[in-house]
């Protein structure tokens, strides 16, 4: 893109053409698109609209850049003035390429001196065109030129963006290879060293691998190979990252994880892949797996160190029989964590009932006050510290309707003792709402007012369709208890628990709630669900409140209830009393917080 581009320059040279060119590609045929003219003069704006819209395209008009950043969802260019009320010169251009890096951005300027255009295309700007004297025929040409180049850089950038990727993958496992673990952990290591964080690794083998090549072949190895990849990807975290090193050996990363939650972590791995057959033809084939975890000192600079820190722990998970898990602390000693240790932990925790328990509360947003907690569990310190874990672990051991029932007795007897003013919203997870009788459930409730209580079921956590659970349902709402669908949104994009199971209330996940003030895709469906639950009577709570924009935005959507960081992150429920007193004002709490 050159500064030769401006419509001052294209304009003197159609005065010595009988024609110029025009556009090639699908912008020639079709100039129809939407054009945001941000521009407070109404002359200047009648003028640019009508000879532009006899060009074919169509305009969005803002005056101010404010009321420009709430249209930036349904058009394809911005043409923008850069003597506007709230954002002159360059400024202007630099709120709108952090607002909106996706859209092409033309420049109208009515300065005759040409250097702030010139200026503004080095910030970003596709191009520039001076209003003096502008021909508004060559003016749309610019528009479609711009258009094109930067739809031809979007995807140059895209196609760079897929050739990188690819060549941080392992073409055969799909994960990352060499060079890919090695620019991960160089990213985790610096943000450890800068955040004191920690990170943990995991090096694991496929046991007797050599033996599957042997006898079915290397094509019927490389499918093992992919399929163990894959089941290891399933078993990992979101910010955990899984890479081949080479032959059937895998490296796991885990960011901010301590040895024993890493330990977890690996045993998770090891029963996805060793639990059921790899692949089925010729024939069932196991496969087992041995790991070794390790935490990662700060001073290791490379991949090569990492696997020599963590071979000590799988050699001896192999001389230990195969199939586990060891762990080796920075003293060097070792933890063997298989099928059966995790059991024991497990059963530990269950039976000295060393859960903890925490509320959140659910505040009323034109109140600025508590209308009800959220009770939730934590593990003790160790590998099941983090609940999600620890429902892992009872998921995989085949104690989770045990665990689910135990967690909510639990919540409910800390609630009720508290005491905790409104109601109380218990999370039951929908296969124990299908194991357990209903009265088996409402039984926990003896000892206090059913009224009070919220029966939260997560829409992501569904097995099957939610027709299963009508009934049971139906049952709890006789009892006088109200029922919760939560986690809406959180990309299930499913909405038959709701139609169908009749909750009191929804909870919009925090993934919707976080920034939909900001992004308007999530704003209109969050308004969308809005209008669905008035339509069905249907009490909203917005989950992940963090800061104001969230507030603001919710309150705007018509939401009455919200629940997040925002006024403060889940407390123990025996220190309720004292750092959240009773029918205080949540913005007085907030601001002596």
């Amino acid at each position: 893109m050159s500064d030769e581009r401006s419509i001052e320059t294209r304009r003197r040279t159609d005065s010595t053409e009988t024609s110029s060119p025009e556009p090639v590609g699908p912008l020639a045929s079709a100039p129809n698109c939407r054009v945001l003219l941000i521009e407070d003069n109404d002359g200047d704006a009648r003028l640019t609209q009508e000879a532009l819209t006899s060009s074919g395209f169509e305009l969005v008009r803002a005056e101010t850049i404010a009321e420009a950043l709430g249209k930036l969802g349904d058009v394809d260019l911005i043409l923008t003035d850069l003597g506007l009320p709230d954002a002159r010169g360059l400024g202007a251009v630099d709120r709108l390429l952090e607002a909106a890096p996706h859209l092409p951005i033309v420049v109208l300027t009515g300065v005759s001196d040409l250097s702030i255009g010139r200026h503004a295309v080095r910030r970003g700007a596709e191009d520039f065109v001076s209003k003096s004297g502008a021909d508004f025929a060559a003016l749309a040409r610019t528009l479609r030129y711009s258009l094109e180049r930067h739809a031809f850089r979007k995807r140059l950038e895209d196609l760079n963006r897929r050739l990188t990727a690819l060549s941080a993958l392992d073409p055969l496992t799909e994960v990352l290879n060499r060079r890919g673990l090695e620019e991960v952990f160089a990213n985790e290591m610096s943000r450890a060293r800068r955040e004191g964080g920690t990170l943990a690794a995991v090096i694991i083998d496929c046991d007797d691998f050599k033996a599957i090549n042997d006898r079915f072949g290397h094509a019927v190895g490389d499918a093992v190979l992919h399929e163990i990849a894959q089941r290891v990807v399933t078993s990992k975290r979101g910010a955990d990252a899984l890479g081949r090193i080479g032959g059937d050996e895998f490296l796991l990363l885990l960011p901010n994880t301590r040895l024993a939650e890493a330990g977890v972590a690996a045993e998770r791995a090891r029963m996805a892949v060793s639990t059921t057959p790899v692949v089925h033809q010729p024939e069932p084939i196991h496969v087992t797996l041995s790991l070794g975890v390790r935490t990662v000192p700060l001073g290791v600079d490379s991949i090569h160190e990492v696997l020599q820190l963590t071979r000590a722990a799988l050699k001896a998970s192999k001389a230990s029989g195969k199939d586990r898990v060891t762990t080796t602390s920075i003293d060097g000693d070792t933890t063997r964590l298989d099928g059966e240790h995790v059991r024991s932990l497990l059963v530990e925790v269950m039976s000295r009932n060393e859960l903890g328990v925490f509320a959140q509360p659910i505040i009323g947003l034109g109140t600025d006050r508590a209308v009800g907690w959220e009770i939730l569990v934590r593990g003790p310190e160790g590998p099941f510290c983090n609940p999600t874990e620890l429902f892992r672990a009872a998921r995989a051991q085949g104690n989770l309707v045990e665990l689910d029932t135990q967690c909510l007795k639990a919540c409910y007897q800390a609630a009720v003792e508290a005491p905790l003013d409104g109601f109380i919203h218990l999370n039951v997870l929908p296969s124990t709402l299908l194991e357990i009788p209903v009265d088996s459930l409402l039984a926990v409730f003896r000892n206090g007012s059913r009224a009070r209580v919220c029966i939260e079921l997560s829409e992501q956590q569904f097995i099957g369709h939610p027709h299963q659970l009508i009934e049971q349902c139906r049952a709890l709402r006789k009892a006088g208890v109200r029922l919760a669908i939560d986690d809406i949104g959180a990309g299930r994009g499913n909405f038959d628990s709701v139609i169908l199971l009749e909750p009191d209330v929804i909870k919009i996940d925090i993934s919707l709630v976080r920034g939909a003030g900001d992004d308007s895709r999530k704003y209109r469906l969050i308004e969308r669900l809005v209008l669905l639950a008035n339509a069905l009577e249907v009490e909203v709570v917005a989950e992940g409140i963090e800061d104001a924009n969230d507030l603001d935005a919710m309150s705007e959507l018509g939401i009455a209830l919200g629940q997040g960081y925002y006024w403060t992150a889940p407390l123990p429920v025996t220190d309720i009393s004292e750092r959240w007193p009773t029918n205080t004002d949540v913005s007085e709490h907030q601001r002596s917080s």
